[in-house]
């Protein structure tokens, strides 16, 4: 496994108790939009042995043309220790990233997706609708994002630049939102192939995977950021 250093370039109070970290980008780090990382502490190895608390699977909010490699996280008052040590650490501090993955791809030009998130989940969307935005071709995109009114994190940077194609959803609450998602449904029912993103906590993703399976949708048009192995346990434990 190679461990990559990368210097704290900037720490930016985004609302609340949400916290985003810019780092220098070390060389030989690849990623594309929408990739996650694992973001490892000083002290995360000892030798041979990882100190998994001093660890934390992060979605890559930025771009390779940023010119930064930076996340998005919620620290609360009651924190834990990788949260409270991270909160700790300051511009120039040094963090370890590696496990550096792709796996919310968007889909061939045409074909129907709708991006599901919750809270500081849209920090794995924003990048690839930042991407889709941008490319050519026919667009067909629908994200509804749910959280407080404060927390509808990167809504005037995507809602700026607004293209045709690109549908932008969001809720204030629970009810709102299973609203906005019935209708979508609704619209999708006689639309074959059409991919569903979620991204949220995991009780989140399975409160979403059994609305879908209700309404017809099949696991395989259900992605979700988890490597296939935990992909496949993750579809199970709903059966």
């Amino acid at each position: 496994m190679e461990v990559y250093e990368a210097r704290i370039k900037e720490i930016k109070s985004v609302t609340g108790d949400i916290v985003s970290f810019y780092l220098d980008i070390p060389a030989g780090v690849r990623w594309e939009a929408g990739a996650h990382m694992h973001v490892g502490l000083p002290g995360f190895q000892n030798g041979e042995l990882t100190d998994k608390e001093l660890v934390r699977h992060m979605s890559i909010v930025t771009r390779p043309e940023d010119q930064v490699i930076g996340f998005t996280t919620r620290i609360p008052e009651n924190a834990s220790r990788f949260k409270h040590a991270l909160s700790k650490m300051c511009v120039g501090d040094i963090l370890y990233l590696f496990k550096i993955r792709s796996i919310m791809k968007l889909q061939a030009e045409g074909i129907p997706m709708v991006v599901l998130s919750m809270g500081v989940g849209i920090t794995s969307v924003y990048p690839l609708i930042l991407q889709y935005r941008e490319e050519s071709g026919k667009k067909n995109l629908t994200s509804l994002h749910v959280s407080k009114p404060e927390e509808h994190l990167y809504r005037e940077i995507l809602e700026k630049n607004k293209a045709e194609g690109i549908c932008l959803l969001w809720a204030d609450s629970r009810n709102a939102y299973q609203e906005e998602l019935e209708k979508i449904l609704a619209s999708l029912r006689d639309v074959p192939g059409a991919v569903f993103y979620i991204v949220g906590s995991d009780q989140y993703l399975q409160d979403m995977i059994k609305v879908l399976h209700q309404k017809g949708i099949t696991d395989v048009q259900i992605i979700i950021d988890k490597k296939e192995e935990k992909r496949l346990a993750f579809f199970e434990t709903l059966l």
